[in-house]
């Protein structure tokens, strides 16, 4: 390693950042996995709590990869830190996969919430269809009373 190649004073070992990125990965993949748990069970109040720690991880992560990808000894992630850089990417795609399958999940999970509320709002329209004097039907709308003697 060259002088100049050689990591600045308090600047963190090109090993440990890939080690933490991996660290954080795994992570993520663990709360995407627990997301898919919510979904499943239809927790939704627990939802916006795995929100948050995603997009902290998230944000660790991007830190993290802007300090690998300037550190001044970048290259050895083709080199002799390439396994390492091939692990962080197989997590990367398993943590992809997931979030593409939670993704659906709320897709289908929107979906059906759309056509509950359609059947509900038909039904509902259909028992407040009421007749006039004429005996004409009217739908919707609240029902009057009369109550003066």
């Amino acid at each position: 390693m060259t002088e100049q190649n050689r990591p600045a004073q308090g600047q963190l070992r090109l090993e440990d950042l890939v080690a933490r990125q991996q660290e954080l990965l795994r992570l993520m993949l663990k709360l995407l996995k627990d997301e898919l748990e919510l979904l499943k069970n239809r927790k939704a109040e627990s939802l916006p709590a795995i929100s948050r720690q995603k997009v902290d991880v998230l944000n660790q992560i991007r830190q993290i990869d802007q300090a690998m990808g300037s550190h001044p000894e970048v290259a050895r992630l083709k080199g002799d830190l390439q396994e390492e850089r091939r692990k962080i990417s197989q997590l990367l795609e398993e943590c992809q996969n997931q979030n593409a399958v939670n993704g659906r999940l709320i897709e289908m999970q929107l979906a059906s919430n759309r056509r509950l509320s359609s059947m509900l709002s038909k039904l509902r329209d259909r028992s407040s269809m009421t007749y006039d004097k004429s005996g004409l039907s009217h739908s919707g709308g609240a029902t009057r009373f009369d109550i003066s003697c």
